[in-house]
């Protein structure tokens, strides 16, 4: 079998679309006879909820970047943030990231676009709905339920996504919704704007049409998968801006960072230590290498106390 890409998620957020993305996974590469390589790390519902709510991008991405640390050390290619809801931080934690993000945001919008749709009802959390899937769909006009229907759904939702499971009294609220859409705000199609939305809809037997956004990110993560299109997309994406790139400290560098405003009393002695061979360091007490050093250049008797010159 080919090597493809390890990709690496960040599940959990809910159970049931980490599920969801897992099986899809397996049955696209089982299908093209391709070996799946694949870690899945678990970050908190409760919590990205709660950073939701009160927009805290800063705490949310720190949860991100800790998680993805682990799939650097599992030896992932890329990280998938399998939640819409948690694609509310999606930008700066791009700008984070140790790995490459599929951003479910990009690919949805391209899939709606090739399929030329111009007006969506959107169902997910309050913050999705609200901000029209964070508005990035400009090639239509996506439309929340109205009223007191938004907050119907928003809690249907999270319930939803935090149990893993679904209600009768929860998918008949989003069935309800997603009528009253089509009816009487026009909508071509329901955007399906949670990833745990699966658990209440399928595209094969729904009666209206879909935009199943978990669905296009997990066909998108396969694709990308393979190793002709890892080539194609590494040429095709920007190299990272010297600024933001790491720069390696050389030892002197270091030391002087670490000295504050001590660099100017002590610079001359660390540009050229032979010239200063016998000049013991005066901020920490010496270590037996150190003793050593004194010994063999004849000053067994300088103590830590001493003058520098």
């Amino acid at each position: 079998m080919p090597h493809e890409m390890h990709i690496g998620l960040i599940g959990g957020i809910g159970p049931a679309a980490t599920d969801f993305y897992y099986r899809r996974l397996i049955a696209t590469f089982a299908a093209r006879q391709a070996s799946l390589e694949l870690t899945i790390v678990h970050a908190d519902t409760p919590t990205l909820l709660r950073n939701l709510t009160s927009n805290d991008q800063e705490a949310q991405v720190a949860i991100y970047s800790r998680l993805t640390k682990r799939l650097v050390s599992a030896s992932a290619d890329c990280v998938v943030v399998t939640s819409i809801a948690g694609h509310f931080c999606i930008k700066a934690f791009e700008a984070e990231s140790p790995l490459p993000v599929v951003n479910l945001l990009t690919e949805v919008t391209r899939a709606v676009e090739s399929r030329g749709l111009k007006r969506l009802g959107i169902l997910g959390t309050r913050t999705v709905m609200e901000t029209r899937f964070y508005g990035g769909i400009t090639s239509a006009t996506v439309l929340p339920p109205a009223g007191s229907e938004l907050d119907d759904v928003h809690n249907a939702y999270s319930s939803m996504a935090t149990a893993g499971t679904v209600t009768q009294a929860q998918r008949r609220i989003f069935d309800t919704a997603c009528e009253r859409l089509i009816q009487e705000q026009g909508a071509e199609a329901i955007m399906l704007g949670g990833t745990d939305l699966a658990l209440a809809f399928k595209e094969e037997t729904s009666e209206f049409p879909l935009v199943d956004c978990a669905g296009i990110h997990v066909d998108a993560i396969a694709k990308l998968a393979r190793p002709q299109n890892r080539k194609r997309e590494a040429a095709r994406r920007p190299p990272p801006s010297v600024s933001n790139r790491p720069r390696p400290l050389s030892l002197r560098r270091t030391v002087l960072h670490h000295l504050g405003n001590r660099r100017v009393e002590l610079r001359h002695l660390l540009i050229s230590p032979h010239r200063h061979a016998n000049v013991l360091r005066p901020f920490r007490p010496p270590v037996p290498r150190q003793h050593n050093f004194l010994r063999r250049h004849r000053r067994p008797n300088l103590c830590p106390g001493e003058a520098l010159h």
